[in-house]
């Protein structure tokens, strides 16, 4: 029997203002978080800060340790993505994928609905949101409102 090819990724689910970011996938018909492949001589935290940044447009702090894992299935590949949480500090307004993908930010219980994969939906059920107001964001990192997409699915 032939074995399967695994497949190592970097994901990041995005804090902003109480709310989590989802981005729309390649395809544009479901929503997930950012994420990526592993690239050779990168760690899997270099990677997820990449592509929520080529993916979302977002920069901030990563956590150090992830918070979890998640797999699903692609082109006959096995795909692993090691999660990570990252408190956002900037939301551009144009990113390297702006055309090519949504972003959305929802509370948790929406987003873990959105989602279609049913690991990466308990991850983020299980993401733990600050309770913070967003005045207690410094000015040039606050989030804007403007930038927000709206929530139907794609």
């Amino acid at each position: 029997m032939k074995s399967r090819k695994i497949v190592h990724q970097a994901g990041v689910i995005a804090l902003c203002g109480g709310e989590i970011c989802l981005v729309t996938n390649g395809s544009g018909r479901n929503w997930t978080i950012p994420k990526g492949h592993v690239e050779p001589g990168m760690t899997s935290r270099e990677a997820a800060l990449m592509e929520c940044f080529e993916e979302a447009g977002l920069t901030g702090v990563l956590g150090q340790e992830p918070m979890g894992t998640y797999a699903y299935q692609k082109n006959g590949h096995s795909h692993v993505v090691t999660v990570y949480v990252l408190m956002v500090s900037e939301v551009l307004s144009e990113w390297p994928e702006s055309k090519r993908r949504h972003r959305s930010f929802l509370p948790p219980a929406l987003a873990a609905d959105k989602v279609t994969n049913l690991g990466l939906s308990a991850l983020l059920s299980r993401a733990q949101v600050p309770k913070v107001a967003e005045s207690d964001w410094p000015r040039e990192k606050r989030p804007q409102p403007r930038l927000r997409v709206a929530t139907q699915r794609p």
